[in-house]
């Protein structure tokens, strides 16, 4: 599944993010948390974000990428508390996301704290993640020298690779924004999917406008509610089914 965003809401994007010194990445990040807490009807959220790890010269000096998922624990103020503005929460996700870079425990060495098995063929931490490729600027960087007429070509794999994945990317001619959804059939049906990726739309447009969190929160209750008529799907019952499957399988303070 892989709906393309509006040019508009993806100019929009590329203003907004320069404007306030902020990442897309951290952009994708909160629109994620916010609509899966709005989903689930949680406070807590744990996103996997892929990160690229090199722990020693070896390592530094091997040509291919080599990423480890990283875990990004956020907690969103409920609506009993004080408003927010959105901006506020974009620079609570980037602080969060450069702590947990700054502190990134090797995968297998986090598996091995928690007495969890390695390699795993289940991801233990978290069920959903996020990433939004940039092919902004590195383009040339990635053409083989002396090398004529060849040209990058971004690929994603069929099948799920986590419960849910949120991929994000610019279109190749950067006037749209993308949003693919790999998801596992058995856990979640495409109609949910199809009225999900509405949602996110919905969340992307209302951030843009830099809204009161509160605000926002209300606006994506008022959408998913619309999205599960259409899908004839029942609200309490999609709640429970995020809960049940997408929420964090690891408890406490990771």
């Amino acid at each position: 599944m892989q709906p393309t965003i509006s040019s508009t809401s993806a100019q929009r994007l590329l203003d907004t993010y320069a404007d306030h010194h902020v990442s897309p990445r951290y952009f994708a990040l909160a629109i994620v948390a916010i609509t899966l807490q709005t989903l689930a009807d949680i406070r807590v959220v744990l996103l996997g974000c892929p990160y690229i790890n090199r722990p020693n010269e070896a390592g530094a000096d091997t040509i291919g990428l080599h990423l480890e998922p990283l875990p990004l624990r956020f907690t969103l103020p409920n609506s009993s508390e004080p408003t927010r503005i959105v901006e506020r929460l974009l620079q609570a996700v980037g602080t969060t996301a450069q702590a947990a870079v700054a502190h990134a425990v090797p995968w297998h060495a986090l598996l091995a704290l928690l007495g969890l098995p390695f390699p795993s063929g289940h991801e233990a931490l978290f069920d959903y993640a996020v990433t939004f490729w940039e092919y902004r600027g590195v383009k040339d960087s990635q053409r083989l020298p002396d090398t004529e007429g060849l040209v990058p070509l971004p690929v994603s794999p069929n099948g799920a690779i986590f419960a849910l994945l949120f991929e994000w990317r610019f279109t190749d001619d950067e006037q749209g924004v993308s949003l693919r959804l790999g998801y596992d059939t058995d856990l979640l049906s495409p109609a949910l999917m199809n009225e999900l990726s509405r949602v996110l739309c919905v969340a992307l447009d209302n951030m843009l406008d830099l809204e009161k969190q509160t605000r926002l929160r209300h606006v994506l209750r008022q959408a998913l509610d619309d999205a599960c008529l259409r899908a004839g799907l029942k609200p309490l019952s999609v709640r429970e089914l995020a809960r049940k499957n997408l929420i964090e399988t690891v408890s406490g303070d990771v």
